[in-house]
């Protein structure tokens, strides 16, 4: 029963259209939050959004103003103008199809293994940090997931012509190019380790493996670096986001990057088990290279932040998948993946703590979006009988899942903090306050 799973292709089609009905499921649950009120309206104006054109306008002010990644922010703005439906479609097609790329690149010419399938989806399930931020809210998801799906987009030929010293192709060209343009402008510590990457595959490609025509890949390159120039310099990042070296500081980011390295060191152990395992087999070199070149990108992704005034945990999905990467293409290339009894069963223990996961995630996602549905009802019917004032109850989040883990909903005190201004001014209302709910957030997974 279960060697049948593990190679039927119908079974893989109905474990994509599962991840995508679950991440489906997870994405109508969850509303609107914090930042994407505020991205409703144009930096520029400061109206509600109504034109596409609008967006370009905002988007320069915002560089003037916030911060300079003008990409990830124009999807946020685009989906805030459109039915949501829209946006949880895409997203949880651009989640799965992200799983899926993975594994391809990593399972290679190799027959059909749905159980790799299900272990790269359920890598990301456990150890990315903040889930529901980076996959679930619309403004983390368009900061976010979209940033690793282009990286990947951006790696693809890189690791092709490494791997299996084939060419991109002259119609791929200039699209690559545009895309290389998005990735190194779009997430400051995934661009870093990205890019890091390609160009060591580039390096290795030529110098070591002699592979002349990956020198095709090079306007690529500078074309990801010239999209990185676009965010780094613009006007907000010089006034916002300097370095800061000051101790206390590097203390604080020294911890979160030290946390960020503990909690993937599951995955640390597993990957020099697999360079030793396909060193021991001969395997093909070209292959460890890419793992490694994979690993050092998602270690400078990490500890660029060093210097930054504050790494969010959220910023290091880059270091996760990357290493996630790293050793799903290590795994997915080895001849004899069975590593006996001792390997079945932590399959199985892996299946079932991530099905105890994706339970945890539905309570908690499901308890909280009922408190923001009764919160919209009650914002609704305000602004239809002109009141002026509104309380409205703040749920608390149990699990990394939801997306309102770590993010301010609504200021408890003040009225004109944000974000409860752009909150009142969605809705055409004078003030909303915040209070706790009852319950207490009692788990932090």
């Amino acid at each position: 029963m279960l060697q049948k799973f593990r190679t039927s292709k119908k079974m893989q089609m109905l474990t994509l259209l599962a991840m995508f009905a679950i991440m489906f499921l997870f994405n109508r649950l969850t509303l609107k939050l914090a930042d994407d009120y505020q991205y409703a309206f144009s930096f520029a104006t400061n109206e509600r959004l109504t034109r596409f054109g609008d967006i370009f306008e905002s988007l320069l002010e915002h560089g003037r103003g916030v911060n300079g990644r003008y990409f990830g922010h124009f999807f946020t703005q685009l989906f805030l103008m459109l039915p949501d439906i829209v946006f949880d479609i895409l997203n949880s097609f651009v989640f799965v199809t992200t799983i899926f790329l993975v594994y391809k690149l990593s399972n290679g010419q190799k027959d059909t293994n749905n159980l790799f399938l299900l272990a790269i989806f359920g890598a990301v399930f456990l150890f990315e940090h903040n889930f529901g931020q980076i996959n679930l809210w619309l403004d983390g998801s368009c900061n976010y997931l979209f940033a690793v799906f282009f990286g990947l987009l951006f790696l693809l030929p890189f690791l092709q012509s490494l791997i299996r010293h084939k060419q991109i192709h002259p119609v791929l060209i200039l699209p690559h190019m545009c895309v290389s343009i998005i990735l190194g402008g779009y997430l400051e510590p995934l661009s870093v380790g990205v890019m890091l990457s390609a160009g060591l595959m580039t390096i290795v490609d030529i110098f070591h493996f002699h592979h002349r025509r990956a020198w095709a890949l090079l306007p690529s390159l500078i074309c990801s670096a010239v999209g990185l120039a676009i965010m780094v310099f613009a006007p907000a990042e010089t006034v916002n986001k300097l370095a800061d070296f000051s101790a206390k500081n590097l203390l604080e980011t020294i911890g979160v990057s030290l946390l960020v390295s503990l909690s993937i060191s599951p995955l640390i152990v597993l990957f020099v088990i697999l360079i030793k395992r396909t060193k021991k087999e001969e395997a093909d070199p070209r292959l460890r290279y890419a793992a490694i070149i994979l690993a050092i990108g998602a270690a400078a992704s990490n500890f660029i932040l060093l210097i930054a005034k504050h790494y969010p945990l959220r910023c290091s999905v880059a270091c996760v998948f990357l290493f996630i990467f790293a050793t799903s293409l290590l795994y997915g290339n080895i001849q004899n993946r069975n590593f006996g009894r001792k390997t079945v069963f932590v399959q199985k223990l892996i299946t079932v703590v991530v099905c105890l996961a994706l339970i945890a995630c539905f309570v908690d996602n499901l308890y909280t979006f009922t408190v923001f549905n009764r919160n919209e009802h009650i914002l609704t019917e305000a602004a239809k009988n002109r009141d002026t004032s509104v309380e409205l109850t703040i749920p608390p989040a149990f699990t990394k899942y939801n997306s309102l883990s770590g993010i301010t909903y609504l200021d408890t005190e003040n009225p004109q903090e944000w974000p409860n201004i752009y909150v009142a001014k969605y809705y055409g209302l004078d003030s909303v306050i915040g209070r706790n709910g009852k319950l207490k957030g009692v788990l932090w997974w």
